[in-house]
């Protein structure tokens, strides 16, 4: 996990102020529920993340 999960590092490296970071963790709270930063469920995530990030460098881009 990038910066150990820290809000605070995490905000310095984005260039964010740590109350934004905050307030989008918060934000997620909201929509995913208090328990996605469970182990699991942060595992299972991150994987979701990463597949997607795959696809989209595998998958040629669209002519129209």
């Amino acid at each position: 996990m990038r910066n150990n999960a820290s809000p605070t590092r995490t905000a310095r490296t984005l260039s964010f102020h740590t109350n934004t970071i905050l307030q989008r963790l918060e934000r997620l709270d909201q929509i995913l529920g208090e328990g996605w930063r469970d182990d699991e469920r942060m595992f299972r995530i991150g994987v979701a993340v990463r597949l997607d990030e795959l696809r989209e460098t595998l998958t040629p881009p669209r002519v129209d």
